[in-house]
């Protein structure tokens, strides 16, 4: 879909992902060094900007930005409750 699309392409930019092959759905990010701390913030500064949401601060959990999935299922319940 076009949410997850955007974000994969958001991700394929990061200079830590050069350690991973391909970003899959399920790629866990966190475990693979693709998001350490500063390019989580980068990528919720990213998400806010892209999709006109706000990451409330409950949301800034591992579960939530652990694979490209789950940050697109974070987008979508963001955007409907918006």
């Amino acid at each position: 879909d076009t949410t997850y699309n955007i974000i994969g392409d958001w991700l394929s930019t990061l200079p830590t992902r050069s350690n991973v092959d391909a970003i899959e759905a399920e790629t866990d990010l966190i475990d693979t060094g693709v998001l350490d701390s500063i390019a989580v913030l980068d990528l919720i500064s990213f998400l806010e900007d892209r999709f006109k949401v706000m990451v409330p601060v409950e949301d800034f959990v591992p579960e939530n930005f652990r694979n490209s999935a789950a940050i697109s299922s974070l987008v979508k319940r963001l955007v409907e409750n918006a």
